[in-house]
């Protein structure tokens, strides 16, 4: 029986020695990761929306010269009845007074 004893202390230094030469270093602790900064809430740039640039002559499309060479409004010759083409409204005089209109295709 003391054979047996022997043998079962030599095992067990045996593996103890052999689990302590197999386990790892010791693990540092665990840090917990980095925690970022909250979002920041973008404002978004404003839009600056510019009007088209409009002519400073624009104006003098809307008058055309009469029989004298006076800049009268343009009226619009159309089979529905003729208009001012500055404001649309109607020209009351095409069939009453032929002389107050210029005869042209176009400008």
């Amino acid at each position: 029986m003391s054979k047996w004893i022997l043998r079962a202390a030599a095992l067990s230094v045996f593996l103890c020695i052999a689990s302590v030469a197999t386990a790892d270093e010791p693990q540092p602790p665990k840090q917990e990761p980095e925690s970022l900064p909250p979002p920041k809430m973008l404002v978004p740039e404003p839009l600056y929306v510019f009007p088209p640039r409009v002519q400073s002559r624009w104006v003098w499309s809307l008058y055309a010269p009469n029989s004298a060479g006076r800049m009268r409004p343009r009226v619009v010759l159309s089979p529905y009845g003729s208009y001012y083409l500055r404001d649309g409204e109607p020209f009351p005089w095409t069939t009453t007074q032929q002389g107050l209109l210029l005869p042209r295709t176009g400008d």
